[in-house]
């Protein structure tokens, strides 16, 4: 059940999410492009053999440019495509962002009418359970993602959170059904009237994805939305990736790493945590509130930039304060992220005069990761695999060198995630 002379394409919107879900439409005979240059989503001459994700990078911006950025990559593929390609439609598994109003207009720059949203992954503990988002077990808006500097989540709700910002009708798809199979799926879109909108689907195994993406196949002009978790079954169905092995990566190994801390999440603070302790590296602070006043700026990257300087340190890692979290809530938190991307790229720079390997990067928050790669001087990831479900690596070819990109969701992983990756880039593990 495949269909690979159509083009897929994926709409996301953050970095570290169009990448952990475009690793999964890699095959051995696709290559995946991730570009966030936000005025020219697509390069349509790459064709079918590049499945392309555009990163709308629009979560943390206001909802009519999110929307103006959503219609121009949607209503490029339609022009372009019409009906004759494959699209996905990238959210937050905890529902941060615009959702609603993304997967509107989605369809609609689309010409489409009905969108299946199944923002489950179970392989890093997202479930849906009678349209209740829990994460680990636990209601979403009762963990750390109800203090998300941008979008706290108050609910866990899935249809009261998308109909903050649409007024599509919303429907929840509940777990009988979907168990009972496709018939049984097709015969209740019947029955609720379900040509338009948008559908809630529960989902709490993998099995439960694969029939969502069985019936999407089935449905050729609705929308799928969701998490990595989603892309996987549609990625086996659409390109037939279940009877194509992608070709093993041979990277060479990273002498040098760096891990950047800019989310919020505290569970990406216990990784950096962690990881300092079980291993030999160099660990320094960005004072956050420092970075946020004109007068203390300079002199806190100028002390950074000594620091970067001076060491000699196999592994350098680099985080933003937990004040962040505050800050963010009273102003633009762009300023921190650039001034880490500002510090990482000295070391980087200062690494590949010692060595013409590759350097490694674990980057945590998509804002991280895309502060980086501009600060880096390129537009373009290209994801290569995953260090675990989730956390994908890609290869950022820049004008100086190479670096090999672990991008990890703030909330995604185990206490031992970041040390984990640190010994994927240096074969230690």
């Amino acid at each position: 059940m495949s269909d690979n002379s159509q083009p897929s394409f994926i709409l996301a919107d953050d970095l570290t999410g169009a990448a952990d879900a475009a690793n999964y439409f890699r095959t051995a005979d696709r290559q995946v492009r991730v570009s966030f240059l936000t005025e020219t989503p697509w390069d349509f001459s790459l064709g079918a053999p590049v499945v392309q994700v555009f990163d709308t990078e629009s979560r943390a911006c206001t909802s009519s440019e999110a929307i103006r950025r959503t219609i121009l990559g949607s209503g490029e593929l339609w022009q372009q495509f019409g009906h004759e390609c494959h699209v996905y439609k990238k959210v937050d598994s905890t529902l941060r962002g615009h959702i609603g109003a993304e997967i509107e207009h989605s369809l609609l720059g689309l010409h489409r009418k009905l969108a299946i949203l199944a923002p489950s992954f179970p392989d890093n503990g997202r479930i849906v359970r009678q349209g209740r988002l829990l994460v680990h077990g636990q209601p979403v808006h009762q963990t750390a993602f109800a203090k998300d500097p941008h979008h706290p989540i108050l609910t866990d709700a899935v249809a009261e959170i998308v109909q903050q910002t649409t007024s599509l009708p919303v429907q929840i798809l509940p777990l009988e059904t979907i168990r009972n199979g496709l018939r049984a799926i097709l015969q209740f879109l019947d029955a609720h009237g379900m040509e338009r909108g948008i559908l809630v689907a529960d989902s709490e195994r993998h099995d439960d994805l694969v029939t969502l993406a069985e019936t999407v196949w089935t449905l050729p002009h609705s929308l799928p939305c969701g998490s990595a978790g989603f892309a996987k079954p549609l990625a086996r169905i659409w390109l037939g990736s279940s009877s194509k092995v992608a070709p093993i990566i041979h990277r060479k190994t990273c002498q040098r790493v760096l891990i950047a801390v800019g989310s919020a999440n505290p569970l990406s603070h216990a990784q950096f945590a962690y990881a300092r302790e079980k291993q030999t590296m160099h660990a320094v602070e960005l004072n956050p509130w420092k970075l946020t006043h004109s007068d203390t700026r300079s002199d806190e990257l100028n002390r950074m930039m000594g620091i970067v300087s001076n060491t000699t340190a196999q592994v350098f890692g680099v985080r933003i304060g937990t004040e962040r979290v505050e800050l963010s809530k009273q102003s633009n938190s762009k300023p921190l992220e650039n001034a880490l991307a500002e510090t990482s790229q000295a070391w980087i720079s200062k690494a590949w005069t010692d060595s013409s390997d590759p350097v490694g990067v674990v980057a945590t928050g998509g804002d991280t990761a895309l502060a980086l790669c501009r600060a880096l001087g390129t537009n373009v990831l290209w994801p290569e695999g995953e260090v675990t479900p989730g956390i994908p690596w890609s290869r950022v070819e820049t004008e100086n060198g190479t670096v090999i990109l672990v991008s990890k969701a703030g909330g995604f992983g185990e206490p031992e995630s970041i040390h984990d990756a640190v010994l994927f880039l240096m074969k230690r593990a």
